[in-house]
């Protein structure tokens, strides 16, 4: 069963790991891949699945959040 906290040993920093990994953008001309995201779903977590894959999606959406602050700071918003 995949319950909201299984026990694990180091829980706090692997839920940061995921975030981080959201977070990894990779710029490409005008382009942006989130490979830091791509790379999680590869990995795809066994144990306390909703908590990293929650921590990995809110990574995901601040690396978009400073993408569209990033292009309307410019002028150009997508």
């Amino acid at each position: 069963m995949d319950t909201f906290a299984e026990k694990e040993d180091f829980l706090l920093l692997k839920i940061t790991g995921s975030f981080l990994l959201g977070m990894m953008t990779f710029y490409e001309n005008k382009y942006v891949i989130p490979i830091g995201f791509l790379l999680f779903v590869l990995i795809f977590p066994r144990q306390n699945r909703l908590l990293k894959w929650g921590a990995a999606l809110a990574g995901l959406a601040v690396a978009f959040s400073d993408l569209c602050f990033a292009a309307e700071k410019k002028g150009r918003f997508l």
